[in-house]
């Protein structure tokens, strides 16, 4: 036992010292940031955990109580993404739904655990599970390290905003402003996103958990998105956890290391980081789904199957393409549960009265619109997804913002011809574990992982395949390290190769934290200082003046146009072609913001020198006699949004 609480003190040093490296190296000098940090955190544990209680104690399983709190805020993150979305739906200001929420939750999880009591796991379970140590001291500890990581550029520029480089982040923040501020439906020129784009209508529930958690915290959702995105990561390494401790049956030390592997993963990270937020949610989600309807196969109940059918919910809302591993794995587990004669479900065991029966009821009737809605959105997108894979439609106009296919050394940490061979050898220990595991979850996971392989094929060979490549080889990573651990897991329990296996873990948990390394020090700010001063620099200017918007059509236009949504605005370049809202198209105005990158002197309609030069955003007043009349609007244009118009 001593040797055993040594090595677990050594591990602990040697993850926090790798990740002080990591800060280090990503420059992180000063701690200013770490108060927004701490209080978006802080509202997003609270969010969850007061949405949580009362559904995760209902229906959670007694054998995985001894990772209670784990539950709680995995269940509450379905229960307060899809609770707000009903009650937006039914026109209740967001103030009043995050209200009703809050104080439901509270009222909720007292009355529970006054009827039920506290879910104290039996001291057997517990001490099977590693005892508290090992599910919630080591637990909180990654997370807490995760975190910290995943916001180290927040933490580098000394103030908290967007990262990364993919603009959907843009659309993301807007929404959760939008939803804060108007009916989901509604149209509101005053706002930086004044709609919610059609294309993304599946996905209200994930940015109404980040306007909750921004309006707790007292943060601009810009302000909250960053740690939001990092606490989701956290929390999907520690849905892997649960994944393999009580699907797979892992020990408890062999779960921790699947949350380590995951959580360090540089896939997971990208999606935290630059972030794709819509998957980032679609991963989380894909966890407790394979862990619930793996449960449910082996042990058909309707507990299991109420959390099965909240999770895949917030998967499809939050990311449709998330569906096919779930689909693939539940699919060829079923045939093997058949096989076996498990498949019939069992009488519930829940309260049967009739004011739980009107509960339901009342439930079902409320979240009507809402379902209607979000439905819809995902059929349209799971049709899209059907017709790219089965037609063969040109995947031009999903390329995103991916333009190359990136090598399997990037998903496990090892740069060049090494990573090809490192990644290899994680699917040969990923092979190895399969063969380990029971029936059902054996078909299951090769199901996925073969499927997964597959479709990274398919697009590899495919035009413009680059940005589904990544999205599915995303999913897929986490999936092949946890097999992986169920095979290093097996040859721990060999006197043979004990020691090996343990090496191996080691060296794979440091290949993680290598690649996340490159990850964050490449990671720069989207919503940066310059950004951020040109709204400044604009509210200077006389009330109501019209601005033309003269920056290349990427994502730099796309934030100019963000915070300076209290303008009329115009542009003579608008991003057109993808599902952005953009800038009306037009010429004539009363300013004119002009892009550092493009070097012309004067520039084209300027009158006299800039009134205002960061270095990223010149100002100039434009001139007399420009030809035409002014367009600018405060209104985004959104050419795949005609029923909102």
């Amino acid at each position: 036992m001593t040797r055993i609480r040594a090595g677990e003190s050594a591990a602990a040093l040697a993850v926090g010292a790798a990740a002080l490296a990591i800060a280090a190296y990503a420059g992180v000098k000063d701690l200013e940031a770490v108060p927004d940090v701490v209080r978006a955190v802080a509202a997003t544990i609270l969010l969850v955990s007061v949405a949580g209680y009362a559904p995760a104690r209902l229906l959670v399983a007694s054998e995985l109580w001894p990772h209670f709190p784990v539950c709680v805020c995995l269940v509450g993150c379905v229960s307060a993404g899809l609770g707000l979305t009903a009650l937006g739906f039914l026109g209740l200001p967001f103030e009043v739904s995050l209200a009703v929420l809050l104080v439901a939750g509270t009222v909720a999880g007292a009355a529970v655990r006054r009827r039920l009591g506290p879910a104290r796991p039996e001291a057997e379970d517990l001490a099977a599970a590693g005892g508290r140590r090992l599910t919630l001291a080591w637990p909180s500890y990654l997370a807490v390290v995760l975190v910290a990581l995943l916001v180290a550029p927040v933490f580098a520029n000394g103030y908290a905003t967007v990262q990364g480089t993919n603009p959907d982040a843009m659309l993301g923040v807007g929404a959760a402003e939008l939803l804060s501020q108007a009916h989901p439906t509604a149209i509101d020129e005053d706002l930086p996103v004044d709609r919610m784009p059609l294309v993304w209508r599946s996905k209200y529930p994930i940015y109404y958990v980040l306007a909750g958690v921004s309006s707790i915290s007292g943060l601009d959702p810009p302000q909250a998105f960053a740690a939001l995105s990092a606490m989701l990561a956290a929390l999907t390494a520690a849905a892997f956890m649960l994944l393999a401790r009580y699907a797979l049956g892992a020990g408890p030390r062999a779960a921790l290391l699947t949350m380590a592997l995951v959580g360090f993963d540089r896939a997971v990270a990208y999606l935290a980081l630059h972030p794709y937020h819509n998957q980032l949610w679609g991963t989380m989600a894909l966890a407790p789904i394979l862990l619930f309807g793996l449960r449910l196969l082996n042990r058909p109940n309707r507990r299991d199957a109420a959390l099965l059918a909240g999770f895949l919910a917030l998967g499809l809302a939050a990311y449709p393409l998330m569906v096919i591993f779930p689909a693939l794995a539940l699919a060829a587990g079923g045939a093997a549960s058949y096989r076996s004669g498990r498949l019939r479900i069992r009488r519930p065991p829940l309260p049967r009265s009739r004011l739980g029966r009107a509960g339901w009821g009342a439930a079902v009737l409320l979240a009507g619109p809402a379902v209607l809605v979000t439905g819809l959105g995902v059929v349209e997108k799971s049709v899209d997804a059907a017709e790219l894979l089965l037609t063969g439609s040109s995947l031009s106009p999903w390329r995103g913002d991916l333009d190359h296919y990136l090598p399997p050394g990037f998903f496990v940490g090892v740069p060049g011809v090494l990573g090809y061979v490192a990644a290899l050898l994680i699917l040969a220990a990923a092979a190895f574990g399969l063969r380990r595991l029971p029936a059902v979850q054996r078909a299951a996971f090769t199901a996925m992982i073969a499927g997964g392989l597959a479709l990274c094929v398919y697009f590899r060979f495919r035009e413009f395949g680059e940005y589904f490549y990544f999205k599915v080889l995303a999913f897929l990573a986490p999936l092949v390290l946890l097999a992986a651990v169920a095979g290093l897991a097996a040859h721990m329990g060999r006197r043979g190769t004990a020691r090996l296996a343990i090496a191996a873990s080691v060296a794979l948990v440091a290949l993680q934290f290598a690649g996340l390394r490159q990850e964050i020090a490449v990671t720069g700010l989207q919503l940066d200082a310059e950004t951020l001063e040109l709204r400044d620099a604009a509210a200077r200017l006389p009330e109501g003046a019209s601005l033309r918007v003269d920056v290349l059509p990427d994502g730099r236009q796309l934030w100019a146009g963000y915070v300076l949504s209290d303008r009329p605005l115009s542009t003579t370049a608008p991003l057109t072609g993808t599902s952005y809202p953009y800038i009306p198209p037009g010429r004539k105005a009363d300013f004119i913001v002009a892009d550092s990158r493009v070097r012309v002197d004067p520039w084209p309609d300027s009158e006299g020198p800039p009134l205002f030069d960061n270095g990223k955003f010149r100002l100039y007043r434009m001139r007399a006699g420009v030809p035409g009349p002014d367009r600018s609007s405060k209104r985004m244009v959104d050419d795949l949004s005609p029923a909102f118009e």
